[in-house]
């Protein structure tokens, strides 16, 4: 088992080296079935902390060839992937979590606002979505070590897309949570202060 994982890591190696020199049309045609492929590997693999990373790391670059033109709302792989990357920003691993961080980076590091406003009318319902259901599930188990990350999930995401059309949803949450006293203050009033900084324009 350990020298398939070794085997598989090299592959992954050569795929990263080798996508930034695979033209954009390319890429974007064969993002279903380059992406189906990476989230079955990563399924399986899911334990290979090495695996888990470089794939992530595939995955991000993926995406970022993806044209906002299309909607991604309505391209269920776009919408998996997204899921993908949240969850493992929820992942016990430290390092997973980090290389989950940098894919949102690479992905919407270059929008600017308008784009960002696009995005988050694509995006801000799965969001909204998994981050209910997680905070659920988190305080059902009263993991507040997972609460924290979704928070800090949350608002590290607000930064760089503008969900306003769910941002009354997101708000109701932040504030019907203030109240807990198991929830990580810091991280949280951090959040409530990235919604504030938010100026809303109308939908």
């Amino acid at each position: 088992e350990e020298e398939e994982i070794e085997k598989l890591n090299i592959m992954l190696f050569l795929i990263d080296l080798i996508i930034p020199t695979i033209t954009r049309g390319v890429l974007i045609k064969q993002f279903d079935n380059i992406s189906t492929t990476l989230l079955h590997l990563l399924n399986k693999s899911y334990d290979s902390e090495a695996i888990t990373k470089a794939i992530t790391k595939i995955l991000a670059k993926l995406f970022q060839q993806q044209r906002l033109e299309y909607s991604w709302s309505k391209q269920p792989k776009i919408i998996s992937i997204f899921q993908t990357f949240l969850a493992l920003s929820l992942d016990v691993r430290a390092t997973v979590r980090k290389e989950a961080n940098k894919g949102f980076n690479m992905i919407f590091y270059n929008f600017d606002d308008e784009n960002k406003d696009k995005i988050g009318k694509q995006l801000g319902k799965p969001l909204v979505k998994f981050v209910k259901s997680q905070f659920k599930l988190a305080r059902e188990q009263k993991n507040q070590r997972i609460i924290g990350f979704i928070i800090e999930t949350l608002s590290s995401l607000l930064i760089r897309v503008k969900p306003l059309s769910v941002m009354s949803e997101i708000i109701d949450l932040v504030i019907f949570n203030l109240n807990d006293t198991d929830l990580p203050k810091k991280q949280t009033l951090q959040l409530f202060n990235t919604l504030l900084s938010f100026k809303p324009t109308p939908f």
